[in-house]
């Protein structure tokens, strides 16, 4: 049976664990995720707190995203390079009929960018993005001694004496 879940988590919390870890969301594998966050929220409800805000940040870098997929315009975050208009910058027919007797507004110097990133997949923007949002995963499921395999299998904390 599976334990409740303490009161300190939120139900998307563990769902959040489960798919950060690839776990299957069988009986057994949920009774051993929730009883590693029951465990955490017993021993220190502040490390569930610190948890809950990285689900969080890495929820909203990922929803950002998807946002972005859907509008058409993530592949400009993939970009090294750029130069077009603005993005969100749209021209409009005023804009483009600016004269006053010989003198004529440029609109492309007024809605044109150019910018270049840095080299490899942390110079771009959704590199980045992505870097954070497994460094966030990742965080999580240390806190919950979930990290894939890194000691021999899920669950499996090391023992550090100092």
């Amino acid at each position: 049976m599976i334990p409740a879940l303490n009161s300190l988590w939120r139900e998307s919390d563990r769902q959040a664990v489960m798919r950060y870890a690839g776990i299957a969301f069988t009986e057994s594998q949920l009774t051993h995720v929730t009883s590693g966050m029951n465990s955490v929220a017993g021993f220190s409800p502040g490390a569930v707190t610190q948890c809950r805000a990285w689900i969080d940040e890495a929820d909203a870098l990922e929803a950002t995203y998807a946002g972005r997929v859907a509008a058409g315009d993530a592949h400009l975050d993939s970009a090294k390079s750029y130069e077009g208009l603005r993005p969100g910058a749209s021209v409009t027919r005023e804009d483009m009929l600016s004269q006053a007797d010989v003198l004529q507004w440029d609109t492309q110097t007024q809605y044109r960018v150019k910018f270049e990133a840095g080299e490899g997949a942390s110079g771009t923007a959704n590199g980045i993005s992505g870097a954070r949002i497994a460094d966030l995963q990742g965080r999580v499921l240390r806190a919950l001694g979930l990290e894939d395999g890194a000691y021999g299998g899920y669950g499996q904390g090391q023992l550090v004496r100092g």
